[in-house]
C-alpha cells in the first residue's frame, strides 16, 4: 500500500503539472484531487491545455529545466562544491533569467503575471506582520466551525501517519518516525498556524521526498525548510514573483517520476499478483479519487489477498507404512480448522503419527481443541501421538492427554 501510495502520489504530480508546463494556469498548484468542484478532472484539464493555445515561453522554459534536472541526476558530482548545488534551485534561476531573455529577444513569448509566482508583496518590511490575519473568536460557538476542525484534524493526521510511514521507507538509512510526536508536533503547529490566519499543514510526501533527495539526514532540514520559505516571503517576494510556474512544473514532474519509475512497477509484477494487484489497485484509485479513499480501497483489496493468501493449504499429511506425518507450515487460524480436522481424519488406526508445530508461532484455540480431541481419541484407536514445537508458547497448552501415548519432541 505505501509503495502504490508514493507511486500515485508520483503520477498526479506529474498529471497535474502538465498543463502548468505548457503555461495553462487555471488551475491552482498543490491540488491533488482528480475532480474539482466545478466538474474538471485531471485528464479533462491537460486535454483542455493541450487544445488551447499553449504558451511557447512556458513550454521552452519547462522543457530546459526539464532536460537539466534528468542530465543534472546523473553528472552532479560526488565531491567538490558542486555537489551541495540543488537542481531545483537552478532551475529557478532558469526560469527566471530564461524569460527576462525572451524579454529582451521574443517579447511574445515572454511569460506575463498569470503565469508566474504570486505572492503578496508589502512595500516595507514593517507592513510584513499586516498580511496576518488573527482568528474571529465570534464563531467558536458554531457548529460548523467544531465539525470543520474535527475532520481536518482526522483527516490531517491520517494523510500525516501515511506520509510518515512512506518517508520511512524512502529513508536511506531507514529510521523510524515518532508517530506521537509527529502528530503533536503537527497539531501544535496548525493551532500556532490558525492563530495568525494560516491554512492546516500536514506531512506531505512531495517536500519530505525532496529533502531525502536532497541527503538531509536530520530534523533540521525540516525546521530550515520552512526557515528559509518564512525568509523568502518576508524578504525577496518580488524575485519570487519573477519565478515561472513552468520552472516549479518541470521540479514537480521530475520529482514525480522519481517517486513513480517504471521500474517500481515491474519490480511488484515479478514479486507476483498478489503483490502487483493491490499495488496497482491502489495507484488507480488515489490518481482517480483522493489520498485516503484510494488508500482505504487499496486496503481492502490487499486484506482479500492476505485472506485467500491465508486459504492455501497450510497442512501437509504423509504416511508412510505405520508412520503419519501432520505438518503445519505456517500459523493456523480458525479458517484452517475444516484443513486439520480433515488431515487428522486420515490418520489410520494403530499408527504412530508426529503433529509438527515447530513452523508456527500461533495456534488459534479452535485448532489446539481440535487436536486435544484427537489426542482424547487416539488411545481408543491404537494410535500414537507426538508432538513437535513449543506447545507452551502457543494460546493454550495441548492438554487432557495420556501422558504413555504423547510423546513431546
Amino acid at each position: 500500500m505505501i509503495t502504490g501510495m508514493l507511486a500515485a502520489i508520483g503520477l498526479i504530480l506529474i498529471l497535474k503539472q502538465i498543463p502548468h508546463a505548457v503555461g495553462f494556469d487555471r488551475e491552482a498548484e498543490g491540488i491533488f484531487e482528480f475532480s474539482t468542484a466545478n466538474g474538471v478532472n485531471t485528464f479533462s484539464r491537460i486535454i483542455d491545455s493541450l487544445s488551447a493555445s499553449v504558451t511557447p515561453g512556458a513550454i521552452l522554459i519547462a522543457g530546459i529545466s526539464l532536460a537539466f534536472l534528468f542530465w543534472w541526476d546523473g553528472a552532479k558530482p560526488k565531491n567538490g562544491p558542486l555537489r551541495f548545488v540543488p537542481g531545483p534551485l537552478v532551475v529557478v534561476l532558469i526560469g527566471v533569467l530564461g524569460n527576462a531573455l525572451l524579454g529582451a529577444v521574443k517579447p511574445d513569448w515572454q511569460l506575463q503575471a498569470t503565469h508566474l509566482v504570486q505572492v503578496p508583496v508589502t512595500q516595507k518590511l514593517s507592513e510584513f506582520p499586516t498580511l496576518f490575519t488573527l482568528p474571529d473568536f465570534s464563531g467558536i460557538s458554531m457548529g460548523i466551525v467544531w465539525t470543520t476542525a474535527v475532520t481536518l484534524a482526522i483527516v490531517a493526521s491520517l494523510e500525516s501517519l501515511l506520509s510518515v510511514k512512506a518517508v520511512d521507507e524512502i529513508d536511506p538509512r531507514r529510521r523510524s518516525t515518532d508517530k506521537n510526536w509527529e502528530l503533536l508536533a503537527q497539531g501544535g503547529g496548525n493551532i500556532l498556524s490558525g492563530m495568525i490566519g494560516g491554512l492546516p499543514v500536514t506531512s506531505v510526501i512531495v517536500r519530505s521526498s525532496a529533502n531525502v533527495d536532497a541527503k538531509a539526514e536530520s530534523k533540521l532540514s525540516t525546521m530550515l525548510h520552512g526557515f528559509w520559505l518564512l525568509i523568502s516571503v518576508a524578504l525577496i517576494p518580488s524575485l519570487l514573483n519573477l519565478i515561472p510556474l513552468s520552472a516549479l512544473a518541470a521540479v514537480l514532474i521530475a520529482t514525480g517520476y522519481k517517486l513513480t519509475k517504471p521500474k517500481l512497477f515491474l519490480e511488484r509484477y515479478k514479486q507476483g499478483w498478489t503483490q502487483f494487484i493491490p499495488f496497482v489497485v491502489t495507484v488507480g484509485a488515489i490518481l482517480f479519487t483522493d489520498l485516503l479513499e484510494g488508500i482505504v480501497i487499496g486496503i481492502v483489496v490487499g486484506f482479500v489477498f492476505v485472506i485467500a493468501r491465508n486459504f492455501r493449504t497450510a497442512i501437509t499429511f504423509a504416511c508412510d507404512g505405520d508412520d503419519c506425518l501432520v505438518r503445519a507450515r505456517r500459523n493456523l487460524y480458525f479458517i484452517h480448522k475444516y484443513e486439520l480436522q480433515k488431515s487428522l481424519n486420515r490418520v489410520p488406526d494403530n499408527t504412530q503419527v508426529l503433529i509438527d508445530l515447530s513452523s508456527t508461532s500461533y495456534v488459534d484455540l479452535d485448532n489446539i481443541d481440535i487436536i486435544n480431541a484427537f489426542i482424547k481419541g487416539a488411545e481408543y484407536r491404537g494410535i500414537t501421538v507426538s508432538l513437535r514445537g513449543d506447545i507452551a508458547g502457543k494460546r493454550a497448552a495441548l492438554i487432557n492427554a495420556p501422558s504413555s501415548e504423547v510423546l513431546y519432541t
